[in-house]
């Protein structure tokens, strides 16, 4: 069976621990191969205007979701990850960015969540977070024996889902908790500079950027596993080089 959750603890983009705040690496990884920091600061941000935050906000979705999946599966020992979304509210005043996966469940694995829905500590868990508030209405029972009591009913939600699958993965861990190994997995893995579109950046680099300076740059300083792709490097190459000394 095909299902749908929305993740309750995924953090969003919005000043939380996945917003691209590269500026200070991107400047330190520039002064290594440019030795003037004026430029080194033009190039910086030119490579964040060029920065495409819709592939890497996908890119992180699909990273945690794998992780998050992968978690699961040392209880739901069938379920297999089908897809992924992010979405992003009009405004950021009352909620911030959804992950939402899609996973097939076998009926083993939907008898095991049905089990769990019955845990104590998971009726504590929906008592506290579904209760209302000032400036909040839940729209969901903090009572979870008025929530469907199986997870095939139509009627158990994403939302309701959610908040289970992520009570199931709490579960697995050795420390019951998993948002600070999975924000580790997500850092490690979603490679910042490869979501800069480096053929604008470069049309920028050349048209603006040299029009102003002429660029000593030290070729063989450049690492080429890092964040520069080799047809960026080649473009550093047919720039104009001057003397260390030269500058204007």
């Amino acid at each position: 069976m095909i299902k749908e959750f929305t993740v309750p603890k995924f953090p969003g983009f919005y000043e939380s621990v996945f917003t691209p705040n590269f500026e200070n690496q991107l400047e330190d990884d520039i002064k290594d191969y440019c030795n003037c920091e004026i430029i080194a600061e033009a190039i910086c941000d030119i490579f964040i205007d060029h920065f495409n935050h819709d592939t890497y906000e996908e890119d992180v979705g699909r990273v945690y979701a794998d992780y998050f999946v992968n978690g699961l599966q040392s209880r739901l020992k069938n379920v297999e990850l089908v897809d992924v979304k992010v979405t992003r509210p009009r405004y950021y005043n009352y909620e911030t960015d959804k992950l939402h996966i899609k996973v097939a469940l076998s009926e083993q694995d939907m008898d095991i969540l049905n089990n769990d829905l019955k845990d104590k500590k998971f009726a504590k868990i929906v008592e506290c977070e579904f209760v209302d508030s000032p400036g909040f209405m839940s729209y969901h029972s903090n009572d979870v024996t008025h929530w469907p009591q199986d997870v095939r009913d139509e009627k158990f939600d994403n939302i309701k889902l959610g908040y289970l699958m992520d009570y199931v993965l709490t579960k697995a861990t050795d420390d019951g908790s998993y948002e600070k190994a999975i924000t580790e997995h997500v850092h490690e893995r979603v490679i910042l500079y490869n979501h800069i579109n480096y053929d604008t950046l470069i049309k920028e680099v050349k048209n603006n950027l040299l029009e102003k300076y002429l660029i000593h740059i030290d070729v063989d300083k450049l690492d080429y596993n890092s964040f520069l792709t080799k047809a960026y490097i080649d473009e550093i190459n047919n720039m104009v080089v001057v003397g260390e000394n030269e500058w204007l």
